[in-house]
Order: C-alpha cells, then sequence, then structure tokens
C-alpha cells in the first residue's frame, strides 16, 4: 500500500460512530473532552475518521462493529459499509452480538 504516511501505523482498534454510537449518555465525558456540545445530530462522516487518521500518521485502521447489552451501537453491516468507503484505508473487525452469541 502506498501512502502519504509511509509505512505508516496500523491502528489496532477502532470505530467509526453511528450515531447511536455517539449518543449514548456514557459518551458524555467524550463530547466534553472534544469540545462538543450535547449528543450529535447529523452522521460523522466517514472522511473526519480518515482525515483523524492523517492527522495521527495511521495509514491502515482496523474498524468494527460494537455491540452494546442492549443494542448494537455500530453492526456489522454498518462496519463493512464504511470498509467498503475506503478500503485502502480501514479493514473490518466482526462484532458478536452478546444478546445472541451464536
Amino acid at each position: 500500500m502506498t501512502h502519504p504516511m509511509g509505512s505508516g501505523i496500523v491502528g489496532a482498534r477502532r470505530q467509526h460512530p453511528t450515531l447511536r454510537h455517539s449518543r449514548p449518555e456514557m459518551f458524555e465525558s467524550r463530547r466534553r473532552f472534544t469540545g462538543r456540545l450535547g449528543p450529535p445530530t447529523d452522521p460523522l462522516p466517514i472522511a473526519a475518521t480518515i482525515a483523524a487518521m492523517d492527522e495521527g500518521g495511521v495509514a491502515l485502521g482496523l474498524t468494527g462493529a460494537w455491540y452494546g447489552l442492549r443494542d448494537p451501537l455500530i453492526d456489522n453491516e454498518e462496519a463493512a459499509g464504511f470498509v467498503a468507503q475506503c478500503p485502502d484505508r480501514l479493514r473490518g473487525v466482526a462484532g458478536a452480538d452478546l444478546r445472541k452469541p451464536m
């Protein structure tokens, strides 16, 4: 893979957030840390994640699903869609729904 960062860094685990992932109260401290007031109302474009990777010198990121105890915050299909948008920068990591692990 040729990348402006050279060989670059591989980001071992990350999620590109969906609105379901970004809205729960448990992420309020993260929103404060990033200067955001309240839950987001619009989806974050994949370009924002790629820009953050560029800023950190990350050439390739493993992005995955996030299944919570109640609902999926990012499901496998969404994670696969993010990878499909940026196949040269992202690889998918499947998740398991803890409510239905089989």
